[in-house]
């Protein structure tokens, strides 16, 4: 069973008949989110308005009370980054990786981290937020239309 839990594992139980001796049957409950998940995918800008520029980027935001370390953690789906050793995102700050961190400071007046490998899928995809070790922190299942805001979609908004 040692193998099952970790910190991200749940364990949960319940008594099946209240006579002594109680038969207890124990089962784990893995999330494939964390449940004590702090840091979001806050933001995707995913279909520039001038389609030359790679100024896609993803945005992250720690709802938490507590700096995160983000050292290799992994952004995956249409794209793949993953985030240098002595990444930290503070309590209650946003952080943004973009394709093109250059030109995303150029276009926005925004510093960034990255560049990542990919890009996103303009009519949608899943992107994921990864842990150290794997495990998923959030994740965003994008697309056109409903139930996102049609802001997204023209001339070069993000979601």
């Amino acid at each position: 069973m040692k193998n099952l839990l970790n910190s991200r594992s749940i364990l949960k139980s319940r008594v099946l008949r209240p006579i002594k001796p109680m038969l207890v049957i124990a089962f784990v409950v893995r999330s494939s989110l964390c449940w004590s998940q702090t840091v979001v995918i806050n933001e995707i800008h995913y279909d520039p308005d001038v389609k030359t520029e790679p100024v896609e980027f993803i945005e992250l935001y720690n709802i938490g009370a507590s700096a995160v370390d983000l050292s290799d953690w992994r952004l995956s789906g249409g794209v793949d980054y993953t985030f240098p050793g002595g990444t930290t995102l503070a309590a209650d700050a946003f952080l943004v990786i973009a394709q093109d961190p250059a030109a995303l400071q150029s276009k926005f007046g925004a510093t960034a981290l990255g560049p990542w490998v990919g890009k996103l899928d303009n009519q949608g995809e899943t992107v994921s937020l990864k842990n150290a070790v794997g495990d998923t922190e959030d994740k965003v299942d994008y697309q056109l239309g409903f139930p996102w805001p049609t802001v997204g979609d023209a001339p070069g908004h993000s979601i």
